[in-house]
């Protein structure tokens, strides 16, 4: 039986909806204005420079934009280029390409629908504890369907009756409202950093859970200026700590299965416990396998690499912890320690995985092996620029952001910085660059290898300690010297090496029976007590 009242009723409310739509998108343009205006807010400084603008800017044609890696990042209407939020040039987005690498995509312009398939070799790493590996795009709207929120469909099937999708009414994507973790919101991102994947972002469509997102480190940006290190906010920053070991341990555990979790166990002893900030992490590949099991290098093991990405995110969990990753033993290397054209291509791989990690420092190189008479200087020179250059390349495509890079002493198993004082590296801008020098000597070789070029270049001693094999010939005095010369220079330092058995200057107490050291206990030898209470005074 048809009911007048109920047809009044339903009237009344379609007479309605209109308004509530002119509401809706009143507010909608309003807010957008304020993103816009805050967007464009930056145009009103002049700059010459990307130090001229403020951390999350960078000097474009003149103007300070808004530093982004997607357009995700960036106000209704712009686009991510070339690192910076703007109003694309014509024809820049048709041009664009989804471009898909081992670690994801550079999100220029709103790409195409895509879904990785279980075959596919880059899909996501299940055995992170901290986070599933997911593509950049995964952070952002399209992770949103109407089972988890039914006003974000591409039609609102509820509202058929007013005749208008969610794309006239701007609720249904985070181009539109940010509500799905833009950052155009700030909801979604850190406030340095302004990425998805805060523990606070519960309005994408699902609550943040371990498995949603890739692990993201609260640790801010390093960046250089002269000769020292700043954290995001203008913060100088000394790095302390150790060198450590991955999987492989030294070559003492290349004869059995890697055991990620023993290497987690020691970043844990000497982070929470002795107070690292700094490991410098050996990577360790060999070219034939002379019996071990595990050998290859990163680029042909999949599975190594996939062990260092959790070690290096687990590290990026604890706030304020750095890691250098370190090509200790590589065979892409010359055997005078240059990279080759195959290094550069790790370390390519190596930037598609961290590109977005603020913890990570890259590593060219561990050191230059022979040259002491300097003959080989600018061949030398020109190796570790054009590792820099590959480094800046793949940033370049993916990221607005630029880590620090460490190359190594040219001269004297990588312990002399004398060259670079004339001749800093230039790639890139030769913007945040670290000179990482080794020191196993002593302390009158201190003025020449440590005090002389931390005057004009911002350095980091990758390795030091007591070592009776020459021609390392250096006393524990001599390294507890180093440790006081480094602080008075702000200078940041990397102990070798929390193993119990690994050339020289061991930490721990070898209570592995001559193996490979899971689960014995980590006890400190005398050098490890030393270092342990430097690292106990701040």
């Amino acid at each position: 039986m048809f009911n007048i009242k109920s047809h009044s009723y339903l009237a009344d409310h379609l007479r309605s909806l209109p308004k509530t739509v002119q509401i809706l998108l009143n507010l909608k343009n309003a807010f957008l204005g304020l993103v816009l205006a805050s967007s464009f807010s930056a145009c009103d400084n002049p700059c010459a420079l990307n130090s001229q603008c403020s951390l999350d800017e960078k000097c474009v044609e003149g103007s300070c934009l808004k530093s982004c890696m997607s357009y995700y990042q960036c106000a209704d209407g712009e686009a991510c280029v070339n690192g910076a939020c703007r109003i694309p040039p014509r024809g820049y987005c048709e041009s664009q390409q989804l471009r898909r690498n081992d670690q994801g995509t550079n999100l220029a312009c709103e790409p195409p629908d895509f879904e990785l398939t279980d075959q596919d070799p880059m899909s996501a790493d299940a055995d992170l504890d901290e986070g599933t590996m997911v593509l950049p795009k995964d952070q952002g709207s399209d992770d949103l369907g109407t089972d988890d929120m039914e006003m974000a469909g591409t039609e609102m099937n509820d509202m058929e009756m007013a005749g208008t999708g969610s794309d006239d009414m701007g609720m249904a994507g985070s181009d539109d409202m940010g509500m799905a973790g833009s950052d155009d919101m700030g909801i979604a991102g850190s406030d340095d950093m302004g990425m998805a994947g805060s523990d606070d972002m519960e309005m994408a469509g699902e609550v943040a859970s371990p498995d949603m997102g890739r692990p993201m480190s609260s640790s801010p940006w390093l960046y250089t200026s002269g000769p020292n290190i700043y954290k995001t906010g203008a913060i100088q920053w000394v790095g302390r700590g150790v060198n450590l070991h991955d999987t492989r341990s030294c070559d003492a555990c290349t004869w059995i299965q890697p055991d990620i979790n023993e290497v987690i166990r020691r970043i844990d002893e000497v982070v929470d416990l002795w107070g690292a900030n700094l490991i410098r992490l050996n990577l360790e590949s060999y070219p034939i396998a002379s019996g071990r099991i595990q050998h290859r290098p990163l680029l042909e093991d999949r599975a190594y690499l996939a062990d260092i990405e959790r070690i290096v995110h687990h590290i990026g969990q604890k706030q304020g912890t750095y890691v250098i990753l370190n090509l200790w033993r590589e065979p892409s290397l010359s055997d005078e320690g240059y990279p080759s054209t195959q290094t550069h291509e790790l370390l390519t791989t190596l930037v598609q995985k961290f590109y977005d990690a603020p913890q990570v420092i890259f590593s060219v190189s561990p050191g230059v092996r022979q040259n002491e008479d300097g003959q080989q200087d600018i061949a030398a020179w020109e190796a570790m620029n054009n590792a820099v250059q590959a480094i800046r390349n793949q940033e370049q495509v993916l990221s607005a952001y630029r880590h620090l890079i460490a190359v190594p002493g040219l001269r004297n198993q990588g312990s002399d910085l004398s060259y670079y004082i004339e001749h800093p590296i230039t790639a890139g801008g030769g913007s945040n660059i670290v000179y990482e020098t080794q020191i196993f000597e002593a302390q009158a070789q201190f003025d020449q290898r440590l005090v002389s070029p931390a005057q004009s270049l911002p350095v980091i001693i990758g390795a030091f300690g007591p070592s009776e094999v020459a021609p390392r010939l250096m006393t524990q005095a001599d390294a507890l010297a180093l440790v006081q010369e480094a602080e008075r220079l702000n200078v940041s330092w990397a102990a070798w090496t929390f193993h119990m058995r690994c050339q020289s200057s061991e930490m721990l107490v070898d209570r592995s029976n001559n193996g490979c050291g899971i689960n014995m206990p980590l006890q400190p030898t005398e050098w490890g007590l030393a270092i342990q209470g430097q690292l106990g005074l701040h």
